[in-house]
This record gives C-alpha cells, sequence and structure tokens, in this order.
C-alpha cells in the first residue's frame, strides 16, 4: 500500500496592503521585503502563499485507492515590537484546502496563533521564549489511523490540537567566527475526531537540542546538531509495553 502526497508552495508578500498574486508555474516567488513600520517600535509583515496539492490515495486503501488533486490558500501576519534589546512579537496563519473529493473530507480548515519574547542583554548573549497553538490534521494518503470506509463514515480527517513551547539560548556576535544554540522545547498533542482510533496517538513530546555554527563566510556556515528527543503516549497498544 503506498501513497504520494505533494504540495507545491508559492509566496507573496502582502506590504502595506491588501495585494494578491497567485502562482500558477514552477519556481518559489523571489519577492520580499522588512515588515512595515507603524512607528513607536511597532511594525507588522503579512503574507500570501497558495500551493497545489496532489495524491493518489487519499483514503490510504489497499483496496480502493482514491486520488485527488486540489489548491491551498495559506495566509499569515506577524505583529513585532522592538525596542533596546527587547522583542516582542505574535503571530497567526491559516490553512484553507479544497480537495476534489465530496463532503467535509475535501474541505479543510486549519489555524494556528504564537507568541515570543527575545532579549539580548549581552551583545553576545540572547535568549528567546515561545508559546504556539495550532490546529490541523493528519495529512490525507499519508500514514495514519483511518481507512476509506472509516473516513466516509466520519467524515472527518483525523484532526488535532497542538500546544508547544520552546526556551532557547544562543552565544556569539554577528560577526564571530563560532556561535553556539541551546533549545528545550516542549510538545502536548490531542486528537479530536475518529477517537475510537486516534486515542492512542494522543502524546506528549520534549526535545533538547545543541547546535554549534562555523562561520566560514557570511553566506556559509557549517554546523553540527545534536537532538534529544523523547515522545511519550497516553495509551499503549493493546500486546505493546511501549510505544
Amino acid at each position: 500500500m503506498t501513497s504520494q502526497f505533494n504540495r507545491f508552495l508559492y509566496e507573496h508578500r502582502l506590504l502595506g496592503g491588501l495585494t494578491l498574486v497567485i502562482w500558477f508555474f514552477s519556481g518559489a516567488a523571489a519577492y520580499a521585503q522588512d515588515g512595515i513600520s507603524l512607528g513607536g517600535g511597532l511594525s507588522y509583515e503579512a503574507s500570501l502563499t497558495t500551493a497545489g496539492v496532489a495524491t493518489d490515495n487519499y483514503f490510504l486503501s489497499s483496496q480502493k485507492k482514491v486520488s485527488a488533486s486540489g489548491y491551498s490558500l495559506l495566509p499569515k501576519a506577524k505583529a513585532i515590537f522592538k525596542q533596546d534589546t527587547l522583542q516582542i512579537s505574535a503571530s497567526t496563519d491559516l490553512d484553507y484546502t479544497q480537495w476534489s473529493v465530496p463532503g467535509r473530507l475535501g474541505n479543510i480548515f486549519n489555524y494556528g496563533v504564537g507568541t515570543q519574547i527575545a532579549l539580548a542583554p549581552l551583545t553576545r548573549h540572547s535568549f528567546s521564549l515561545s508559546g504556539n497553538f495550532k490546529h490541523g490534521n493528519d495529512d490525507p494518503g499519508t500514514v495514519r489511523t483511518i481507512g476509506q470506509s472509516q473516513a466516509q463514515q466520519s467524515n472527518r480527517l483525523d484532526e488535532w490540537q497542538n500546544l508547544s513551547a520552546e526556551l532557547g539560548y544562543r552565544f556569539g556576535g554577528d560577526g564571530a567566527r563560532a556561535n553556539s544554540e541551546l533549545s528545550y522545547s516542549v510538545q502536548d498533542r490531542r486528537y479530536l475526531t475518529n477517537r475510537n482510533l486516534t486515542t492512542v496517538l494522543d502524546s506528549q513530546s520534549q526535545e533538547a537540542s545543541y547546535t554549534l555554527f562555523f562561520n566560514y563566510s557570511p553566506k556559509t556556515s557549517w554546523l553540527f546538531n545534536m537532538v534529544r528527543a523523547d515522545t511519550r503516549f497516553d495509551i499503549n497498544p493493546v500486546g505493546s509495553t511501549s510505544r
């Protein structure tokens, strides 16, 4: 049983007003600019990403494969307040996807919000704390819990809510030969639909990361990265002592 899910992304910034450009050809849009200043240390930036989506097995079924295609609209907005060594930002993003399958299964709407506080009290030291909330779903045609009959019966994909937080520290100046970063993050994911099959997917995870950058040139860096991740599931599958 195989499946392929593809999403082709094209992005355009929205600057100083509502400007919409949809790209119908291959290649990324090379258009970007810093956020628009509102005065008093406050600025904003916004973007709209359009995407084509396609899969050759929407329900991940070995019995009757259903091919589907469609489009996505992904607007994002971010407000930034910066004063001296302090920066505070708040962001939101939406994801509307329309698939060529009937009913609610082909009409997907996801969203997320986040905030970050960054502080650089010294030239070579900076700290950050961020939190995010995300409502999403497992992509159609990928490894997931429901088959065609289950999806059609409930008329819902495997939807979830995700809460996450991250604490970060960076050492090194902008022109330094080497920089290092430390981060620690936690995440809690709860599935909302098809609970008879998705209950076992509810989980909590944590991750610690260390990255060392060797700045070979202004645009080139070699990096060494170490990550330790741990995920725990609320319920273990029958016959298994761990997940």
